[in-house]
């Protein structure tokens, strides 16, 4: 989950800890923001709302109007969100502006940062979790399935996209076509990291019906999460695009057709 956006809002009023909230998505009204149709549609509402939620890309933005429960204070008013759950040991940047009502000028508001330093650089690198919320596009026409799992992997918990097909699809090879956000127009290299297993076939990334590298094979005679294997490249627009991955084939020694998927991972190719 983006960890960056579960700290807690935390007020001190007149010198006193008045007010210790429990997580910045509540605190815009955003519980449960990672259930898809919630905050990734920048829902605007009068008192509160979402201006933006990338998971992929790690960004988030929201506003709240505090009228029917303004703070009211006399002398001094200090408002803080934690970054990350605890501790501010979150590495990320965070920007916000405040506007409140006073009697008279605020003090010690510190120094008006400049355009530069709001600059959004894009990621080099964008990690999506198809076993969490990454759009799928599309899969086979017959014979395949797609479900959800988890299972413990090199002692940990791994929650992964399974896809499992059968015989041939109708037009061909097997394939599952996913939708990834890309922050800048590029050529990416694209890898993933699956589970390998007795049942898993030989994946190809594919790009308007032609290979886009050479195929993996994911077949092992034990149940392994490994380390990513790249697929090959692919140019990027801005925005949406499609990752298409074939089951080509199977090792001689495999029992399925399957690809329990746990990351696909861009990386920008610069010149």
């Amino acid at each position: 989950m983006p960890r960056f956006f579960e700290g807690d809002d935390q007020t001190v009023i007149d010198g006193v800890a008045a007010v210790n909230g429990t997580g910045s998505e509540d605190f815009f009204n955003g519980g449960w923001y990672d259930v898809p149709g919630r905050w990734e549609d920048r829902v605007s509402l009068p008192l509160s709302g979402c201006l933006e939620f990338t998971r992929a890309l790690g960004r988030t933005g929201g506003y709240r109007f505090l009228l029917g429960d303004a703070y009211a204070f006399k002398h001094s008013l200090r408002a803080t969100i934690e970054h990350g759950p605890e501790g501010n040991h979150e590495t990320a940047d965070y920007t916000s502006v405040a506007l409140l009502y006073a009697a008279g000028s605020p003090t010690d508001v510190g120094t008006a940062v400049t355009a530069d330093t709001l600059r959004i650089d894009d990621p080099d690198r964008v990690v999506f979790t198809p076993g969490w919320t990454m759009p799928i596009h599309a899969f086979s026409w017959t014979g395949a399935s797609l479900t959800k799992r988890e299972e413990q992997l090199a002692g940990r918990s791994v929650r992964f996209l399974s896809f499992t097909g059968e015989g041939a699809d109708f037009f061909g090879p097997h394939y599952v076509s996913l939708i990834a956000s890309i922050p800048a127009t590029g050529r990416y290299r694209v890898s993933i990291e699956a589970v390998s297993g007795p049942s898993q076939g030989t994946v190809q990334l594919v790009w308007n019906e032609s290979p886009a590298g050479e195929p993996v094979d994911f077949y092992a005679s034990a149940r392994a999460w490994g380390p990513a294997a790249v697929l090959g490249t692919l140019d990027f627009a801005e925005g949406a695009n499609q990752i298409m991955l074939k089951m080509v084939g199977k090792n001689a020694h495999s029992s399925g057709l399957g690809l329990d998927l746990y990351r696909v991972i861009c990386d920008r190719v610069r010149p």
